[in-house]
C-alpha cells in the first residue's frame, strides 16, 4: 500500500493499492460507493511473493522496467478518507511509532489509467 500526494507540504489524499487490496479485488472490504479509484501503476517497483508469506510485498527498485498495478483510491471527505487510512494501516499491521514494520507507508508517484 502506498500513499499519493503532491507538493512540498505533503497532503496525503489517495491510497495507491496493489495486491488484495486493489479496487477490483478488494479482499478487505473496503472499498464502498464513496470510494473513487482508478486503475494505476507505479513504475521503479517489483512485487514478490514469498512461499513461506500469505502476502505479497514490493520493494523499490528505481528501474523504469519494473511496474506494478494497482488502483488509486480516494474518498473526498477528509474524516472518511482518514478512517478509511486507518483501516489499511490495521490490516497492514502499520504504526507511525514503529521503525521495523513489516509494511512502510511512502509517498510515490503514479501513473493512472488516462
Amino acid at each position: 500500500l502506498f500513499s499519493a500526494g503532491t507538493g512540498k507540504t505533503m497532503v496525503v489524499d489517495c491510497i495507491f493499492a496493489y495486491g488484495t487490496m486493489r479496487a477490483e479485488i478488494d479482499r478487505w472490504n473496503m472499498i464502498d460507493s464513496n470510494c473513487q479509484h482508478l486503475k494505476a501503476k507505479a513504475c521503479g517497483f517489483k512485487l514478490y511473493q514469498e512461499y513461506s508469506l500469505f502476502y505479497p510485498f514490493a520493494t523499490k527498485t528505481c528501474k523504469d522496467s519494473d511496474v506494478i498495478e494497482g488502483s488509486v483510491l480516494h474518498w473526498n471527505d477528509p474524516v472518511v478518507f482518514a478512517h478509511k487510512l486507518a483501516g489499511y494501516d490495521t490490516i497492514e499491521g502499520y504504526s507511525e511509532d514503529r521503525e521495523n514494520g513489516l509494511y512502510q507507508r511512502i509517498i510515490v508517484d503514479v501513473e493512472d489509467e488516462n
